[in-house]
């Protein structure tokens, strides 16, 4: 009886043995095989590099640097105009139109002008525009809001000139020829150099009020064309990155995505 238990347990399990081999022979059949394409690449938007799109919330593009109410609105106007210094990409004060000033006792300066600089019209920036531009700046006529600035560098008989008690022509600033400026003090101001990067104090030609229609520039760039909403700036020869800046005005419901910097983002944006 155990020989014959034994045999029909060896036939069980050689058939179960044999199921196996039919089931693993079928699995090494040849499979069809599944042809992937390969992922075709991304295609980005092509972005241009020497555009830099600029945002501005703001009323108004101001082209007068004696009426600005803002940093935003000052934007546009310090790629527009240089004065005597300016601010670098960190924020620090380097020579501008000023090359060089020399003084004795921080109280009377001269300053030295780059003979090189020009107006977008191909004039010379002098010294007289300087003069003209901050004789502009303190007439109690022309109500501008910066106008106190001048009073607050000590310069001279700035204070009793904004009060309407003294002629324009009295202001402690002179030009003694074409690149060199006189500026008197009504006290010394070691650190007065550093208050000349102020945006109330960039020049306009010969002291004019800027024309927005036929501006005359003498920045990084010039105004190439102007809507109530968008500034289009070009590059002068020889100048920074980008050959275009594009500043547009825009409201709180507008996205800031299109726009590379945005002046001043409101709060939560």
């Amino acid at each position: 009886m155990q020989s014959a238990k034994q045999a029909v347990k060896f036939f069980q399990n050689l058939v179960s043995l044999f199921a196996c081999l039919v089931v693993l022979s079928a699995c090494d059949q040849d499979l069809p095989v599944t042809q992937v394409e390969p992922a075709k690449p991304e295609i980005l938007p092509t972005i241009d590099h020497s555009v830099l799109k600029r945002a501005i919330y703001t009323n108004k593009f101001q082209l007068d640097p004696h009426f600005v109410e803002s940093s935003a609105d000052a934007a546009p106007l310090r790629d527009l105009f240089v004065g005597l210094l300016a601010y670098n990409e960190k924020g620090i004060v380097q020579p501008a139109l000023a090359k060089t000033w020399f003084t004795e006792n921080n109280k009377d300066w001269l300053f030295i002008l780059d003979e090189n600089a020009k107006w977008s019209n191909g004039e010379p920036v002098t010294a007289e525009d300087i003069v003209l531009s901050w004789q502009r700046l303190a007439n109690p006529k022309n109500a501008s809001p910066l106008a106190a600035y001048l009073a607050y560098m000590h310069l001279h008989q700035a204070k009793d000139i904004l009060a309407g008690e003294k002629a324009v022509s009295e202001l402690g600033v002179k030009a003694l020829n074409a690149t060199t400026l006189q500026i008197r003090l009504e006290k010394p101001n070691l650190v007065f150099p550093k208050m000349l990067a102020h945006v109330a104090l960039l020049p306009s030609y010969r002291g004019e009020i800027p024309n927005p229609d036929m501006l005359i520039s003498n920045g990084d760039y010039t105004l190439a064309a102007k809507t109530e909403k968008n500034l289009l700036l070009k590059a002068v020869k020889n100048s920074p990155n980008f050959t275009k800046v594009e500043y547009h005005r825009i409201s709180v419901l507008q996205s800031m995505k299109p726009f590379d910097v945005v002046e001043n983002p409101l709060e939560g944006q």
